[in-house]
């Protein structure tokens, strides 16, 4: 289960589940004042929720550690709030177990939220940084070699290799790496017969494999922490990001 679907379908249980209860213990009349407070608080966890999650597409989207910080503070305006949601039923004699639970799973939540940003810290938060840069670095030697001998074929290949390289690194879709997989092989394939001089062909063979090595190892990282096919892809084109053969 993808954090996503964890976050919104167990907050979804318990903000229910409290909701209910605190409809069901608030039935007489000098308690509707609470009450009231209750509901507010709770109007508030749910806001507080929304906005962690929008700090967590926000990164996802431009890389930028400025909404882990922003993040880390509504966090802990939220675990707050739940606290005092949390006390709230306490002094009112009423069973706080689900406010605990929601505390639990957002806890959680952040958690793994920090080790998908540690990984992209890994990655590289731009072109030039972490693995991205060494990807950058190999990909630029392969073009280097096929440029010197003019192969215009292996050049349009090459192309489309970096443009899903691109679309996968912009969007974390491993369709992208089903793609990549059968430009590569339509790479090797004309690579085979142009009358580029076997040694030549050689050096373009062994940048292309760390081209290869250092374009999946991200996307397996990535992979780990969540990225996924979109609708309609299958279980086998996830697989395809960990191995390059």
């Amino acid at each position: 289960m993808t954090i996503k679907q964890q976050f919104f379908i167990l907050i979804a249980i318990v903000t229910l589940a409290m909701m209910t209860q605190i409809g069901l213990n608030r039935y007489h009349s000098t308690a509707l004042i609470q009450l009231e407070q209750d509901s507010v608080l709770l109007a508030q966890v749910e806001t507080g929720m929304l906005i962690l999650r929008r700090n967590e597409k926000d990164f996802l989207m431009r890389k930028d550690l400025k909404y882990v910080e922003k993040f880390e503070k509504n966090h802990q305006v939220l675990l707050t709030r739940i606290q005092q949601l949390n006390d709230m039923l306490l002094a009112s004699d009423i069973d706080n177990e689900h406010a605990r639970k929601i505390g639990q799973i957002l806890t959680e939540y952040a958690d793994k939220f920090r080790a998908l940003v540690s990984v992209q810290q890994e990655i590289g938060l731009h072109h030039k940084d972490g693995l991205y840069g060494s990807l950058r670095k190999a990909v630029h030697d392969v073009e280097k070699i096929v440029k010197e001998q003019q192969e215009y074929h292996l050049l349009s290949d090459m192309l489309m290799l970096r443009r899903n390289e691109k679309d996968f690194m912009l969007r974390d879709d491993l369709k992208y790496t089903e793609k990549y997989k059968k430009n590569i092989t339509k790479f090797e394939q004309t690579l085979a017969v142009t009358s580029i001089p076997s040694d030549v062909r050689a050096e373009i063979t062994k940048a292309l494999s760390t081209y290869q090595k250092d374009f999946f190892y991200p996307c397996g990282r990535l992979q780990s922490q969540g990225a996924k096919p979109k609708r309609g892809a299958t279980r086998r084109d996830a697989l395809h990001c960990s191995s390059n053969g």
